[in-house]
Formats: structure tokens, C-alpha cells, sequence
């Protein structure tokens, strides 16, 4: 067939179809930008971009990464130093010391807990300390340094102390715990 005003031929399988046409009614390509995705094309696409978001939301939601609760006794504080300056309004302690990881798995470490002792053993005080000012990951079955800083009214007499890890996540999950 001769091609006209009212007719075009299609790029994709040679036949003449309406000029004003959107979809070749042979191959049902789209015509114009996209012509070479079809409507089954563009459905498929859809469809893999709907499976996708649904799997991201599933994870998301139902995915928290691994526990640390259970595996919280494998994480051990080898040694600890106090740094202490006191003003008449408050004291700082910096608190500096080596741990030890013996799980198997990398752990961040976001939070301590520090107990003050007495000559008994009995617990003074407690203080939370987070390390939000530094990056503090521990490989599996390794030993990292730490540095805490803590900022209170008075420091409690003490003569002994206990540092344990309160709170980890897993590094390796998409999401945050």
C-alpha cells in the first residue's frame, strides 16, 4: 500500500495503520517516543516495579536485623581508664578502654553502661553513655578501643567500676533496628 496523510507505517512491523494511531492494532507497539515498548511491555515493567516497592516495604517492616539481646554477654570490656576534671558546677570523666567481640557476627556498638563501685562491690552509681561522637564497630571475634565522655553534677566515690555494652545493631541489615 501507498502511504498517505491519514496512514503510517509502523517501525516495528511494516504495516500501515491510522497516522492518528497510538498502539499498531498488528504488533501493539506504542507509537510515537516509546515505540518500541508495548502495553504488555509497560504492564510487565509496572508489575516488577509494584514487586519490588512491596518487597522493600516487607523487609522494612517485618525485617529488624539480628537481636543483640541474646548475644550480649559475648561482647566483653577488657580494660577501662578514667580521665576525671571537676569545676565547682560539674565534673567530666572521659572514659577510654579496649573491648573485646566473641561472637560471630560485626556489631555497632551505640551505648554503655557504667556501674561505680565501693570497696564492697555494691553499686554507688550508674551512668549511660552512648558513642555518638564516634563510629564504633567491633569485628567478630576482635577487640576495638573506646572513648566515652560523661558530664555530671558530681562524680560518686567509688573504688571500683563495671563498663558493659547496653546496645549494638547489626551493620549488615538495610534498615536500623
Amino acid at each position: 500500500m501507498v502511504e498517505n496523510k491519514q496512514t503510517k507505517i509502523c517501525p516495528l512491523c511494516a504495516e500501515t495503520i491510522k497516522a492518528a494511531a497510538k498502539v499498531c492494532p498488528h504488533c501493539r507497539k506504542l507509537q510515537g517516543r516509546f515505540c518500541f515498548i508495548s502495553q504488555h511491555d509497560a504492564q510487565a515493567i509496572g508489575a516488577v516495579l509494584v514487586f519490588i516497592a512491596l518487597a522493600f516495604l516487607a523487609c522494612w517492616f517485618f525485617g529488624t536485623g539480628r537481636e543483640y539481646s541474646p548475644k550480649r554477654h559475648k561482647i566483653i570490656v577488657l580494660s577501662s581508664q578514667f580521665g576525671i576534671e571537676s569545676t565547682k558546677d560539674h565534673t567530666n570523666a572521659i572514659v577510654s578502654g579496649v573491648l573485646t567481640n566473641a561472637s560471630e557476627y560485626k556489631w555497632d556498638v551505640t551505648r554503655f553502661e557504667i556501674r561505680f563501685l565501693d570497696a564492697a562491690g555494691r553499686i554507688v552509681d550508674t551512668e549511660s553513655a552512648g558513642s555518638e561522637y564516634q563510629s564504633l564497630s567491633v569485628l567478630p571475634h576482635g577487640e576495638a578501643s573506646f572513648h566515652l565522655g560523661l558530664s555530671m553534677k558530681t562524680l560518686p566515690v567509688f573504688s571500683n567500676s563495671q563498663i558493659t555494652v547496653t546496645e549494638a545493631k547489626d551493620p549488615g541489615f538495610w534498615f536500623e533496628n
